[in-house]
């Protein structure tokens, strides 16, 4: 079986990070990052900006490539072995609509807030892990970060 290429991306909103938690399985309730799989014919970059716009209903921008990492992913009865590749961007604005048949919320999280152990998928968690890391060496934080917001 040949891998499938999937895309994500780590949005960031001013101090905070968007992560979307899933609505359906796999990982139902968990938090992942927008993103899907990525079609025939599409590049990584125009599957993301795709996927951006089906599920939170804004354009990123910024978005350059972070990471990648295998993951295993069951969709549709069918075990797919993938290669995630993972984006950073940014975003002038919260999400404007969500895909209803996938997603069930977002929250924006500060540094602090972030748990990798909500992330959905080992490879998605291995790459906030080390942004994460990245980010408390490169960017001063404000001492008062907002709470964890929910939004529907």
């Amino acid at each position: 079986q040949n891998t499938a290429a999937a895309c994500g991306v780590i949005l960031r909103y001013h101090h905070q990070v968007l992560l979307l938690k899933r609505g359906t399985p796999p990982a139902k309730g968990m938090l992942d990052f927008p993103g899907g799989f990525i079609d025939p014919g599409e590049s990584a970059e125009a599957a993301l900006q795709r996927e951006i716009r089906e599920e939170i209903g804004i354009e990123a921008r910024n978005l350059r490539y972070f990471s990648s990492g295998p993951n295993r992913y069951e969709y549709r009865d069918v075990l797919y072995h993938t290669c995630d590749l993972v984006f950073t961007g940014t975003i002038d604005e919260p999400p404007r609509t969500l895909q209803d048949s996938e997603i069930d919320s977002y929250v924006l999280l500060g540094r602090a807030e972030i748990q990798t152990r909500d992330i959905a998928f080992p490879s998605l968690r291995a790459a906030m892990d080390e942004y994460i890391s990245r980010w408390s060496l490169d960017e001063a934080w404000p001492e008062n970060e907002a709470k964890p917001q929910q939004h529907r």
